[in-house]
């Protein structure tokens, strides 16, 4: 028995051995195979970076390190420039810098000793040295056990091959042993693929140097060959892109033109002045200049950092490019990576820039033959085709086009005279006397003392604005400009304008700037309401919940009562506001135009009383809107309150419903709106009426024209707000003594119209409720009331102060939260985005934003979407648990 069990132990100790036998010789086989692939590299033509590729990856597949470099010595900088990096996939990203100074670290001192070095620990080895910035990027990395290998070839040190591990790794004999068998193969590698690339490279650069010279000498445009000389750029500067600017006429400055890549596009109509920047630096010097780190290098200005920021350039060379010493244009060459541009690289961009200098030269000589033949044909046909040429812009212009003869006062004009103003020709006088009679009276003077006074001063030109009368005896308003033409002597003899009828335009501009300053305000208004609402909704809460406690016959209650109608009121105050400014939270739904017309009348009836009739005209087509009802109804009590109020002895108030279809508008009318079928809902009354100067200011915010005390001047402001936000127009017509028409156009919609009264949620105590509700809310005194609120009804409540710390709460008791209920906008994430994410992993979770925020800012925010739910503030201690147990009990 004893004698099997030796055996068996035997046998196993024999497979051990053969096994780890097996290993080595596989170990060695993959060895083998690595050198001699980096050995048969030496019969291919291949490009460095390729090879470099290659011999990374046999280095960390031979030592097994994460991640192995192969650094090329660039002569002429004397850095260290990364060829290839190899890594494996636990190690994505390695760390390696691709530009070196060559006296830093481990690798640095491999490079000085010529001499593999190997540390465990670099930032723990005494000695290498490595210096703040060195230290600062390698304490990220985990792996900081390093092998450098210096690369030598006939006793020249041309690069290193180094490889990292995780620290505490230490590399044996044998791992030594294999790198620098690879670096002694590698490194003639290398050379031989080196000497390769710059044989290639001579070769490449005759050949594109002279086909350069060809395409010069073919003359075609210069367009052409500026860039085929940015092409050669950077092919031959192996850059990622190239530039070329010219010189701007009478400036030193240079407008940028020509580029190679579609990233360049930014860099339209750049100007690069002197002293600018690295390109205005050469304008300065006159010599070539490169920076392998733009956005670091002290030498420049702060010029451009921000576009060179953006278009994620690092290294830039730029030459001059001279034509008897003088800067006719700049040649740049740009890196998106770290790059050192060498002097080779600056002699091959010197010559480009030289040949663009030949093409540049032989495009102003083309030119000036060009310009010196053609003057004298155009002078020949300059005195023939003037008089044409006048009465063809005269017959063209839409404007009066005079000609004024300084020495006899005739006075000539074209048909812009009778076109524009409506002056037939029998009617238009001879001489200067009429023009002048037809002068506003109030301007009259000033008009002619400014023209006589550029006439006797020997002004080339003369402008001026004023009144104009037409045929009707109506007044245009004009801009009105002359041009002096003067004798031999340097006597004025003639001069000849142009009238413009400015009317439209001046009409234009004063509705752009009510425009802006009902936005402006609105914008005002709209930011007040939202913190307005914040405080009412703590106002309006609080008075509930007081008023739940108190009894019926407290002395208290009557002033609770108080602050919670006085809260309603302000919370009226604030929709107010948000309609005038278009900011208000919209419910839209389709709505038949002509039912909701008929359903508000009954209650119209009543508000205007017994000695006022209402007529209505409803259109059988009038079709339907996407619509707010309750803004729309309130928007015609608005305006059957201000109809009431124009006809204090009694009248009658018209609604009538109607379709239009709308055709294509002027571009320069800022509120016209876009062709299409709409409604139209006609305001009609038989009251006092307004003037030209009332109209004008009819939809002003807190403009009225009643007595103090009786009104608030929002009300038309509101209407105005409402029908913009529904993407309408309201228009006004109004005669002094004659009534009022107001008209709403509203988009018409083909969708069949809704069903169903309004909202009546929260008219019943709700249920109570036993239900998990996450609470975000940025708003202490807001979120502790709901949170009260739905603790009082059951509710269990998980609070947030915003949409960051939401998620971190979320990713702990997510699965106990049946409802989120959120406010839309809060610093650091809004709602909307804190509920994608939550729904990334439980797309079925019922959510539910308030906001007292306004419309438009809610939209931005990713909310106001018919799928989503919003609670609007102010809201009632009510009004919240009972949207609350109307989401809960929604189907999913």
């Amino acid at each position: 028995m004893q004698d099997e069990t030796a055996l068996h132990v035997r046998l196993r100790s024999l497979e051990q051995e053969n096994a780890r036998l097996l290993e080595e010789q596989w170990t060695h086989l993959q060895e083998t195979r690595a050198l001699t692939g980096i050995g048969r590299l030496l019969s291919e033509r291949l490009d460095p970076d390729v090879v470099g590729g290659r011999i990374a990856e046999s280095l960390r597949s031979l030592v097994g390190g994460g991640s192995a470099v192969v650094y090329r010595l660039d002569d002429e900088s004397t850095n260290l420039l990364a060829m290839a990096v190899a890594h494996g996939p636990a190690a994505p990203t390695a760390g390696w810098r691709g530009v070196r100074e060559i006296g830093s670290g481990a690798i640095g001192l491999a490079m000085r000793e010529r001499r593999t070095i190997t540390s465990p620990d670099v930032l723990a080895d005494t000695r290498i040295d490595i210096p703040p910035a060195l230290h600062a990027h390698m304490v990220q990395g985990p792996d900081r056990a390093i092998l450098a290998v210096p690369l030598l070839t006939q006793d020249r040190l041309i690069g290193v091959l180094a490889v990292r591990s995780a620290t505490g790794t230490v590399f044996d004999a044998r791992a030594v042993q294999l790198a620098e068998a690879l670096a002694d193969q590698a490194a003639i590698t290398l050379e031989h693929a080196r000497l390769f690339a710059e044989e290639e490279r001579r070769r490449r650069e005759a050949e594109v140097l002279a086909d350069l010279a060809r395409t010069i000498g073919a003359a075609p445009e210069l367009a052409t060959v500026l860039r085929r000389v940015t092409e050669a750029a950077q092919e031959l500067c192996r850059s990622d892109g190239a530039v070329i600017g010219l010189r701007m006429p009478e400036s030193d400055a240079v407008l940028l033109r020509y580029w190679t890549s579609p990233w360049y596009e930014e860099l339209v109509a750049t100007r690069i002045e002197p002293g600018q920047g690295l390109g205005g630096q050469v304008l300065l010097e006159h010599r070539p200049l490169r920076t392998s780190d733009y956005l670091r290098d002290p030498r420049l200005s702060p010029h451009y950092m921000e576009r060179i920021r953006r278009l994620g350039i690092e290294a830039q060379m730029a030459v001059p490019i001279l034509i008897d010493d003088r800067v006719e244009g700049l040649l740049y060459v740009d890196n998106r990576s770290a790059r050192v541009f060498t002097d080779h690289d600056e002699s091959v961009l010197v010559r480009l820039a030289a040949q663009a200098a030949i093409a540049i030269r032989n495009a102003q000589i083309l030119e000036a033959e060009q310009i010196a033949r053609g003057t004298a044909e155009r002078l020949v046909r300059a005195l023939r085709e003037s008089q044409d040429r006048f009465q063809f812009v005269a017959r063209a212009t839409n404007d009066a086009v005079w000609d004024w003869d300084l020495v006899t006062h005739a006075l000539w004009w074209n048909e812009g005279v009778s076109i524009l103003f409506g002056y037939p020709p029998e009617q238009i006088g001879p001489d200067i006397t009429w023009w002048y009679e037809t002068i506003h009276p109030d301007d009259r003077e000033r008009v002619k003392s400014d023209i006589n006074a550029a006439v006797e001063r020997g002004a080339e030109s003369w402008s001026a604005e004023y009144r104009y009368r037409r045929a009707d005896g109506s007044y245009a308003h004009v801009f009105d400009r002359g041009y002096v033409l003067h004798d031999g002597d340097g006597r004025p003899t003639r001069m000849i304008g142009a009238m413009m009828d400015i009317t439209q335009r001046l009409q234009l501009e004063e509705e752009l700037r009510q425009s802006q300053k009902m936005e402006a305000v609105g914008r005002l208004a709209g930011g007040v309401a939202h913190d307005f609402n914040n405080l009412l909704t703590i106002i309006t809460g609080r008075t509930h919940l007081v008023l739940g406690r108190l009894k019926a016959d407290d002395p208290v209650r009557r002033s609770v009562e108080v602050i919670q109608k006085t809260a309603d009121r302000a919370a009226g105050l604030t929709r107010q506001l948000l309609a005038f400014s278009r900011k208000q939270v919209l419910q839209r739904k389709v709505l038949d135009l002509n039912t909701m017309v008929a359903d508000v009348s009954t209650m119209l009836r009543r508000l205007i009383g017994e000695d006022v009739d209402l007529l209505l005209t409803l259109g059988p087509h009038a079709g339907r809107v996407n619509a707010d009802r309750a803004q729309l109804e309130q928007a015609l009590m608005n305006l059957a309150v201000n109809a009431r109020d124009a006809m204090p002895q009694g009248g009658t108030l018209g609604l009538e419903t109607d379709h239009v279809q709308l055709g294509a508008v002027p571009p320069d009318r800022p509120e016209a709106l876009p062709p299409g079928p709409y409604v139209v809902l006609r305001v009609m009354d038989t009251g006092t009426g307004m003037d030209a100067a009332t109209q004008a200011r009819i939809f002003e915010p807190f403009f009225t024209t009643k007595e103090p005390g009786k009104g608030t001047g929002l009300g038309l402001s509101m209407v105005h707000g409402i029908v913009r936000q529904h993407g309408g127009a309201i228009h006004v017509r109004s005669v002094e003594g004659g009534g009022t028409t107001f008209e709403i156009y509203l988009p018409q919609v083909e969708t069949a119209a809704e069903t169903g009264g309004a909202d009546d949620s929260g008219a019943s105590q709700p249920a109570t409720g036993q239900e998990t509700i996450l609470l975000v809310e940025d708003e202490d005194d807001v979120r502790a009331l709901a949170r009260e609120v739905l603790e009082r009804q059951g509710y269990t409540v998980v609070e947030a102060s915003d949409g960051a710390q939401a998620v971190a709460v979320y990713e702990k008791e997510g699965a106990r939260i049946d409802l989120i209920l959120t406010d839309v906008v809060m610093p650091r994430m809004s709602g909307r985005e804190m509920v994608d994410r939550v729904r990334a992993t439980r797309p079925d979770l019922r959510v539910l934003y308030m906001s007292g925020y306004t419309g438009d800012a809610i939209v931005r925010h990713g909310v106001l979407d018919a799928s989503m739910l919003l609670l609007g503030k102010p809201f009632t201690p009510l009004a919240l648990i009972a949207k609350v147990r109307e989401v809960l009990d929604r189907p999913r």
